[in-house]
């Protein structure tokens, strides 16, 4: 897949890098940024942020710009995707978080191909808004004759918390602010509430 067409590689000059979906099927990732770690040359992608929904940072050949957004562009089945980092009421300018992701409905098991195009000749015919790459996404279609199949993956995992520092309850913290500052205990709030356990479990 090359711009708005398809081509053959053997007969293509531009910097070109596809990823089949044999390539992504068993990696258990959650977004289809990340199906790009490794697989494709010139390629950087780290995760900046633990906002639920939130795109990681793409690099294709690295920094462009210092100040202006570095994000390739996103073309799903020949329709470029928006993150809205453009915009004077975007998230990423009012809350001061990375933009959200535009592919964060797309299923990873629905990808057919992604292709990178990396080159200023590969890109040019999207103009300004292919000026850091483009990532070209092809979805799978039914195709006829074909059987239907049922695939089932599931993962799992668990996670646990390395360090927990010891704090005082609630009755440990009253006498102590009574004692610090010569205030009865029972006239400070009564009642309790484990939050360190509630927010780690």
């Amino acid at each position: 897949v090359v711009g708005y067409g398809t081509q053959s590689k053997k007969l293509s000059t531009q910097n070109v890098e596809t990823i089949s979906s044999e390539s992504i099927q068993n990696t258990p990732v959650l977004s289809p940024q990340e199906a790009l770690q490794g697989q494709a040359a010139g390629v950087q992608m780290v995760g900046t942020s633990g906002v639920i929904g939130s795109q990681a940072t793409v690099r294709i050949r690295g920094v462009a710009s210092i100040t202006a957004g570095g994000s390739p562009l996103y073309v799903v089945d020949g329709v470029p995707m928006n993150d809205g980092s453009g915009t004077t009421s975007s998230y990423s300018l009012t809350s001061g978080a990375v933009s959200l992701n535009p592919l964060a409905d797309l299923n990873n098991n629905d990808i057919e191909s992604i292709t990178v195009l990396k080159d200023a000749a590969a890109v040019a015919i999207y103009g300004s808004r292919g000026a850091n790459g483009v990532v070209l996404i092809k979805t799978k279609k039914g195709k006829f004759g074909q059987k239907t199949a049922f695939n089932f993956d599931a993962y799992t995992g668990t996670m646990e918390p390395t360090t927990l520092r010891k704090m005082m309850n609630a009755d440990q913290a009253r006498e102590y602010v009574g004692a610090t500052f010569g205030i009865d205990p029972s006239t400070l709030p009564q009642g309790s509430f484990d939050w360190p356990s509630a927010v780690v479990q």
